[in-house]
């Protein structure tokens, strides 16, 4: 309703989330949930995995680029947000 799609954005978040435990299963879905950047996924897997930063930021960038690419790959083209003008007019108020 209204062009916002929120059960597609709830649908995709969810699927993230578990495309995440599927590569790192000591992620918990506290974890998942708190982690708001590339850098906070990077700390836990640098933490859990007992690996550098460094080494962590890179397994995350490739997991990132390999996601975003299956993501693109599996939307189909057609699904971009469009916005059409009402069918009817709306009078205007005198006063305006």
């Amino acid at each position: 309703m209204f062009g916002y799609g929120a059960e597609g954005l709830l649908n995709k978040r969810r699927r993230e989330r578990w495309e995440a435990q599927k590569t790192w299963p000591f992620l918990t879905e506290h974890d998942l949930r708190a982690i708001r950047s590339s850098s906070d996924l990077t700390a836990l897997v640098a933490v859990h995995k007992d690996i550098p930063n460094e080494a962590a930021g890179k397994l995350v960038e490739e997991w990132m680029h390999a996601h975003f690419k299956r993501l693109a790959a599996s939307e189909p083209s057609d699904q971009r947000l469009v916005f059409h003008a009402p069918d009817i007019m709306i009078p205007a108020r005198p006063d305006w």
